[in-house]
């Protein structure tokens, strides 16, 4: 009697076992095909349109500077990236670099500059603030809307104020022999996603460029 209570418990035991593997098998291949089912039924009715178009170019120029006779200077009518002048003690210069935006699409943007100055305190000159919202660090922005957006697809803004009969750099008598210094503008645009322009989202915009 004892022989055949044990080889009907280990029989029970044999069929249990593959009974279980088979249920399992069996939940995976339900939920296999419930999954497949659903993610074939789900109907895809919307577009999605990718747009990076904000302008197709921007630059910074000025006229370049004709020397006189008398060591003054003059802008004439053809454009530059860079002037080099040779100053004089006392004689003021004229310098008008402007920001050139070519194709802006009129999506809400931020213009920045950069200006960057190793000139001595003996010339001076303004940023036109009138155009340009100072953010500190040499650092300034103005916004663009539609509302510029012009029908040639160009627009220029002059980046110096002129402070002294017509110019924009004022020289000092006490400006010293062999002084060599620079004055440099850089120029970005980028698509405002911020509500107000900051130094952090300009350093972003001026480390961060791409080109097309």
């Amino acid at each position: 009697m004892a022989n055949s209570k044990t080889k009907k418990n280990n029989k029970n035991k044999l069929i249990y076992i593959p009974i279980i593997l088979i249920l399992a098998a069996g939940l995976i291949v339900l939920i296999g095909t419930a999954s497949a089912k659903f993610i074939k039924d789900i109907p895809l009715t919307g577009k999605i349109k990718i747009s990076a178009s904000l302008a197709d170019d921007i630059k910074v120029y000025e006229h370049k500077a004709e020397r006189q006779d008398d060591g003054s200077y003059i802008l004439g009518e053809d454009t530059t990236e860079s002037n080099e002048y040779e100053l004089m003690p006392g004689v003021d210069v004229p310098k008008d670099p402007t920001v050139k935006i070519k194709g802006y699409s009129g999506m809400p943007a931020y213009v920045y500059i950069k200006v960057e100055s190793t000139l001595p305190d003996t010339v001076s000159y303004q940023i036109d603030e009138t155009i340009w919202t100072t953010l500190g660090n040499g650092l300034y922005y103005r916004s663009l809307t539609a509302a510029d957006k012009t029908e040639s697809g160009i627009i220029e803004y002059k980046i110096l104020k002129q402070i002294a009969n017509g110019n924009e750099l004022q020289v000092s008598d006490r400006l010293a022999r062999e002084t060599n210094a620079s004055l440099d503008f850089t120029a970005y645009i980028a698509q405002r996603t911020a509500e107000s322009a900051s130094v952090e989202d300009a350093a972003a915009v001026f480390t961060k460029i791409t080109t097309d």
